[in-house]
C-alpha cells in the first residue's frame, strides 16, 4: 500500500523524467541535491559513478515507483481526507489528485525544493509540472490552481495579493500537516476553527432598547435564511459588555438556526493572526450551509488598514479585495461583531445589509437584565443602585455574580455577596479607566451621589434654585451651564435635580470625552448625548471648559471642531443638559448664548454659613458653636458647601475634638483658595 512518502516520490520522479530534465538532479559528482535525491528513494551517488550511470538507476527506480502505483492503493486517509475536502467546498472530483498535490506542496519543503532545481516557481510551470504528476490536462489545472480560479474561490486557497504568479496558498499550515499525516475529515479542521454557541438566558425582551431595528433585522434574517440569500453581513457594534454576542444567540435560538462563532486562538490557545483567521472566515462560511449562522467576534482586527473599523489595524491593504469578496459570496448570514466602527470607509460599509447598534442599555433595561443574572441572591435596592451606573454593562455584572457566587462562603449573608460584586465590579471598572461604585460602608444602602446633609437653600445663587427646579421637572428640557468657584455646588445641585426627579445622571468629566486622536472628542461628545438621549437621563459635563473654549483664541482645528460638535449636540438634545465650569471667562461666547440659564454659585453667604455650620455640628454630634466661633465663619466670606463636606470627610481619620475645631479647619480650608472674595455674575444670566 502505497504511503505518503511513495507519493512525493512518484511525482519527483515524473517531473524529473518530464522532458528528460535528469540534467537538473544529476552532476559530475553525484546528485545536486541529496535530500530530492533522498526523497525520490535513490541511493547517494558514489565516488567513481558517471551521471549516465546515475541516470540508468533514476530510470529504474521510476520504473519501480510507476508500477507500484498501477498495482497498489494509496492508504485510505491519502484518498479519503481529500476527496472529503473537495466535496465539502463543491471542488470537482476531477481535482482531488491535483488538490493532495498541492497540499503536500506546502507541507513538504522537498517538494518546494525539487520545484527550484527545475527553475519553476510560477503557477503556469507549476501548473504544467502537476499536470504531469497528476495525469491531469494542463489548461484545467490551471484552471483550478491560476489566479480567482476553482480552489481560491472554494475558500480553501488564497493568493498572495503582493506576489502576482505565484500559486495559492492552502489557508491553514497546520491543518496540511494534518491531511498528510493521519485521517483528517472536514469536520475534524472545522471543529479547530469553529466553534457551535449554545442558547441564551437573555431573550428579546431583554433589547427592548434597540427598538424597530431589532424587528426589521429579525425579519430580514428570517427572510435571508428562508431563500438561502448570499452576502448577507450584519454588523452588531457597541462598546465592551452590551450584549451583542448574547444578541446574535438570541436570533439564532428565534430563527431555529445554529450559531457558529470562529476562534480567535489555535487549539493551543495561541491567538491566530489576522490573515489566517480571515481566511478560516472563508472556509468556515462555505462549509456550512442551511439554516446556520457564522459569528465573527472582535471583527475590527480584520479589516484592512485604512478602510476598517480601526484605522492603522489589520491586515495589508491587498488584503481590501478579500474582504470585499467574502462580504459580497459568503453562503450564509455572517454576524460581525465590533467594539466600534471607527474608520470604516464606504467600499467596506456599503457592503454591510444592516448596522445595528448596541449601546449600554438604559436604566430600566439594566434593572431587568441585574435582576435575571442575579435573581434572588441580592436585594431589589442593590439592583437599583448598581443599574443606575452606565458604565457597568450587563456582561460585567454576569461575568461578577458567577465569581462572587465561586467564591461565597457557606451560609454567607446577601450583604457579604453584595459588596463582594460591587468589589470585583470596581475591579473591572478600573481596568476600563472609569471610576468606581460608591457603596456606604454602614449603611445597608449604596451611597447616595450627593453630599451628606445637601440642601439648595444652603447654594449660594441668584435665583431661587428650588423654583428652578421644579420648572426643569416639568418640563423635562433645558440646558444650563452653572460656574462659579470650585466646591460651591454645581454638580451637587444637578444630581439633586435628578434624585427629586427621578431620573438617572451621566456625569463625564473632561478626562472621560478627550482624547488625543483627532475626532475621538468629538464622538465621544456625541455617543454622550445618545447615551442620554436613550435613558432619559440629565447629561452633566463636568470641566465644561476643557472643551468650549473660545474659538476666537483657537490656535489648531479641532478646539474649533470640539467646540462646534458640543453645540450641534445641545441643539438636536431633548433632554436636560447641564454644564459645569470654575472658568467661566474662558468659555466661548457664541456657545454660551445656547444655554437657557447661565447660573452664578458663589462662595456662602454668611447667614448661610453661619446655619450649615449648626446643621453640621449637629449631624455630627458636636455642640452648638458659640457666638465667636459663629462670627468667624460669617466674616470668612469664602467657604463652600464643599469645604463643609470636606471637614466631615477628615474627621472620619482626625477626630472632631469641638466646635471650635470645626471652625479652625473650615476656615483652613480657604487658605489654599487663590480668592477669598465672592465675584459678582456679569450680564444676563437667565431665560
Amino acid at each position: 500500500m502505497l504511503n505518503k512518502e511513495d507519493l512525493i516520490a512518484l511525482w519527483l520522479h515524473r517531473w524529473f523524467a518530464f522532458s528528460n530534465r535528469w540534467k537538473r538532479l544529476i552532476d559530475v559528482d553525484g546528485w545536486r541535491d541529496h535530500t530530492v535525491a533522498e526523497a525520490m528513494k535513490l541511493e547517494d551517488g558514489l565516488q567513481g559513478q558517471s551521471p549516465n550511470e546515475l541516470r540508468e538507476k533514476t530510470r529504474r527506480m521510476h520504473r519501480h515507483m510507476e508500477s507500484r502505483f498501477r498495482n497498489e492503493d494509496l492508504q485510505p486517509y491519502l484518498e479519503d481526507n481529500f476527496r472529503q475536502l473537495a466535496e465539502v467546498v463543491s471542488l470537482p472530483m476531477e481535482s482531488v489528485p491535483v488538490l493532495r498535490l498541492m497540499i503536500f506542496l506546502q507541507a513538504e519543503p522537498v517538494i518546494t525544493e525539487a520545484l527550484n532545481l527545475l527553475h519553476s516557481r510560477m503557477t503556469q510551470q507549476i501548473a504544467s509540472l502537476i499536470a504531469r504528476a497528476t495525469d491531469r490536462d494542463e489548461m484545467k489545472v490551471l484552471h483550478w490552481i491560476g489566479h480567482k480560479g476553482t480552489f481560491e474561490r472554494s475558500g480553501l486557497f488564497y493568493s498572495h495579493a503582493k506576489v502576482r504568479g505565484m500559486p495559492p496558498q492552502f489557508f491553514w499550515d497546520e491543518a496540511c500537516l494534518n491531511l498528510i499525516e493521519e485521517p483528517t475529515p472536514p469536520g475534524k479542521i472545522f471543529r479547530d476553527i469553529a466553534t457551535q454557541r449554545s442558547g441564551t438566558e437573555l431573550t428579546f425582551r431583554d433589547y427592548e432598547h434597540l427598538g424597530d431595528s431589532l424587528g426589521d433585522l429579525r425579519r430580514y434574517l428570517r427572510k435571508a435564511l428562508q431563500q438561502r440569500k448570499t452576502g448577507v453581513n450584519i454588523a452588531l457594534y457597541g462598546p465592551p459588555g452590551t450584549g451583542k454576542t448574547e444578541l446574535s444567540r438570541v436570533l439564532a435560538r428565534d430563527l431555529k438556526a445554529q450559531l457558529f462563532e470562529v476562534a480567535t486562538s489555535d487549539p493551543d490557545g495561541d491567538p491566530v493572526p489576522v490573515e489566517e483567521r480571515f481566511h478560516r472566515i472563508r472556509f468556515a462560511a462555505r462549509m456550512l450551509s442551511g439554516r446556520n449562522f457564522l459569528l465573527v467576534d472582535e471583527a475590527e482586527d480584520i479589516f484592512p488598514e485604512g478602510s476598517a473599523f480601526l484605522p492603522n489595524t489589520g491586515p495589508t491593504v491587498g488584503h481590501k479585495a478579500w474582504l470585499h469578496e467574502v462580504l459580497a459570496s459568503n453562503p450564509i448570514p455572517v454576524l460581525w461583531i465590533a467594539n466600534t466602527t471607527e474608520g470604516i470607509d464606504s467600499a467596506a460599509a456599503r457592503r454591510f445589509d444592516m448596522a445595528l447598534s448596541l449601546p449600554v442599555p438604559p436604566e430600566r433595561q439594566r434593572r431587568k437584565i441585574l435582576r435575571k443574572i442575579c435573581r434572588n441572591r441580592v436585594s431589589q435596592s442593590f439592583v437599583a443602585e448598581i443599574a443606575k451606573h452606565p458604565k457597568v454593562a450587563p456582561a460585567v455584572i454576569a461575568k461578577c455574580s458567577q465569581v462572587a457566587a465561586e467564591a461565597a462562603r457557606v451560609d454567607e449573608a446577601k450583604r457579604a455577596y453584595e459588596e463582594r460584586i460591587v468589589r470585583l465590579v470596581n475591579q473591572t471598572l478600573a481596568i476600563q479607566g472609569h471610576g468606581e461604585i460608591p457603596w456606604g460602608e454602614e449603611t445597608e444602602e449604596p451611597k447616595s451621589a450627593l453630599p451628606p446633609l445637601y440642601d439648595p437653600a444652603f447654594v449660594h445663587c441668584p435665583f431661587d434654585l428650588e423654583k428652578l427646579a421644579g420648572r426643569i421637572r416639568r418640563r423635562r428640557v433645558a440646558r444650563l451651564c452653572l460656574y462659579g468657584p470650585p466646591g460651591t455646588g454645581k454638580t451637587s445641585y444637578i444630581q439633586w435635580i435628578a434624585e427629586t426627579a427621578g431620573l438617572p445622571v451621566h456625569l463625564h468629566k473632561a478626562s472621560d470625552l478627550l482624547d488625543k486622536y483627532l475626532g475621538k472628542t468629538e464622538q465621544r461628545i456625541a455617543a454622550a448625548f445618545k447615551e442620554a438621549q436613550a435613558e432619559d437621563a440629565i447629561l452633566l459635563f463636568d470641566e465644561v471648559d476643557s472643551f468650549l473654549r473660545n474659538r476666537q483664541t483657537a490656535v489648531r482645528s479641532w478646539e474649533v471642531t470640539q467646540v462646534n460638535e458640543l453645540l450641534k449636540q445641545m441643539e438636536e438634545f431633548d433632554g436636560i443638559f447641564a454644564a459645569a465650569t470654575n472658568l467661566w471667562e474662558d468659555l466661548d461666547e457664541a456657545a454660551l448664548r445656547r444655554f437657557d440659564a447661565k447660573l452664578f454659585f458663589g462662595y456662602l453667604l454668611p447667614d448661610q454659613a453661619v446655619k450649615l455650620l449648626g446643621k453640621y455640628c449637629l449631624f455630627h454630634g458636636l455642640e452648638s458653636p458659640a457666638e465667636d466661633e459663629l462670627a468667624k465663619v460669617a466674616k470668612c466670606g469664602a467657604l463652600t458647601p464643599g469645604d463643609y463636606a470636606t471637614v466631615l470627610r477628615n474627621a472620619a481619620l482626625f477626630p472632631l475634638k469641638g466646635p471650635s475645631d470645626f471652625v479652625e479647619r473650615l476656615l483652613a480650608e480657604t487658605k489654599h483658595k487663590k480668592d477669598a472674595v465672592t465675584k459678582a455674575p456679569l450680564g444676563f444670566h437667565a431665560a
